[in-house]
């Protein structure tokens, strides 16, 4: 993991140390303005926002957070999370803020994988669910709900039957099959030739686990 940027600001909100990480990081100079720098290095638009929250949490002494990019000495940005608590004196007095921020830049592309991972599975034209190791029923994409007749009202704690999901030729006999088989190996496929949904109507279709 990266070693986290750390930052001291005055009690009225102005940067008065940056650790050596940040010079690391940015490529910025001791000698250049802190307040100045830091803000230069923030993406074009993320700083609005970033400012309006500062300010927002300075003039109410409130602790701050929010994510943002940083340019690096490379010119190529990555994503942050940002963190700035209030110290107060015994009076309770704002007398600095403390402030860290720390490298999230793979978390978002994974975040980014995985919403675009969820929209393939919502658009698929095949059936995709999800089941635990129980054989309930935790999810079924749209194309799925089609076939076997259900919305996503009866997805609920109450109706989370497997057999509710694909229907009473998908026996747990059959599930359990397809689960010892997959278990030694790659996934395997199961064809069943006399699949009906909820209304009756015969599908052939392969189920895969």
């Amino acid at each position: 993991a990266q070693p986290q940027i750390v930052w001291v600001r005055t009690a009225a909100g102005e940067v008065e140390y940056f650790n050596q990480r940040w010079y690391e990081y940015t490529g910025c100079t001791p000698t250049l303005d802190k307040g100045r720098s830091w803000a230069s290095c923030l993406h074009p638009d993320d700083l609005p926002a970033t400012l309006e929250s500062w300010h927002r949490a300075l003039h109410a002494g409130e602790a701050f957070e929010t994510e943002y990019r940083l340019r690096d000495a490379q010119g190529r940005y990555r994503w942050f999370l940002a963190r700035s608590v209030p110290v107060r004196d015994d009076a309770g007095q704002i007398t600095r803020w403390f402030g860290s921020a720390t490298d999230i830049e793979e978390v978002k592309k994974l975040q980014a994988h995985s919403a675009r991972m969820a929209q393939l599975v919502e658009h698929s034209r095949d059936s995709i669910g999800m089941s635990g190791l129980d054989f309930t029923g935790l999810y079924l994409n749209p194309a799925g709900m089609a076939l076997v007749g259900i919305d996503d009202n009866q997805i609920n704690e109450d109706a989370r039957d497997f057999h509710q999901f694909w229907g009473k030729s998908l026996t747990l006999r059959h599930a359990l099959h397809l689960y010892d088989d997959n278990s030694a190996g790659p996934t395997r496929r199961l064809r069943h030739r006399q699949h009906f949904t909820k209304d009756g109507f015969l599908l052939h279709c392969y189920v895969s686990i």
